[in-house]
């Protein structure tokens, strides 16, 4: 994944955003599961389960693919929708876990949340490959949206289960880290909607008071 990162950026015009984009659904997200699969309950041992593990490296290298073409064209798009199907069938798996576990700890909780964030990550790149502007947001400000959620949405939620499970386990104060963990799963629909709020005319300072928390 890391190589056909490599050789995208190398040999596609892509800007600085697109390529963190990229990056996500070639490298972090891969990483991503198998630090999911590594946790004390795993993937969902289902044909569903094997399946999002074959099927993320060609859904990912069809996305990049997509940015071989102009966006907006039907090309791009389609190139881009198997990402969001893999992304909602994380999605799916998160929802089974969450019925599963209920409410287990805190970080097993948090790792789902993740799970489920990852299809509004392919919802909002499939979004931003058709040149769509939802709400009249900036056309800057989706493909920034789309790019942030594959770190926000999944990556941040994971690396702060890992960083209150080691402190959990070594006995230290991990109130901090529990901390990290309840604003990973709240940060994203709380900023989003305060981002929505403002676009329909509502008060900036809604936004601020997001961000700032």
């Amino acid at each position: 994944g890391g190589l056909v990162w490599v050789l995208a950026c190398a040999l596609l015009e892509v800007t600085l955003t697109q390529a963190l984009l990229l990056l996500a659904p070639l490298v972090l997200v891969p990483l991503g599961m198998e630090l999911i699969e590594r946790s004390k309950t795993g993937l969902v041992p289902t044909a569903l389960g094997r399946g999002l593990t074959w099927l993320q490296l060609p859904a990912a290298v069809l996305l990049v693919g997509s940015f071989g073409f102009p966006q907006g064209s039907r090309t791009a798009v389609c190139l881009a929708i198997p990402w969001l199907l893999w992304t909602c069938m994380a999605a799916v798996i998160g929802a089974v876990r969450l019925k599963a576990h209920r409410l287990g700890s805190l970080a097993e909780v948090t790792r789902t949340v993740g799970l489920l964030y990852l299809a509004g990550a392919g919802t909002w790149t499939v979004i931003t490959r058709g040149g769509w502007r939802p709400l009249g947001f900036d056309a800057e400000i989706v493909r920034l949206t789309a790019m942030h959620l594959h770190y926000v949405g999944f990556s941040l939620p994971l690396l702060a289960a890992v960083a209150w499970e080691r402190l959990r386990n070594s006995n230290a104060n991990s109130a901090a880290a529990g901390t990290a963990c309840v604003g990973s799963i709240g940060g994203f629909p709380l900023v989003a909607s305060a981002m929505t709020l403002r676009q329909l005319g509502g008060p900036g300072v809604v936004e601020l008071v997001a961000v700032a928390l």
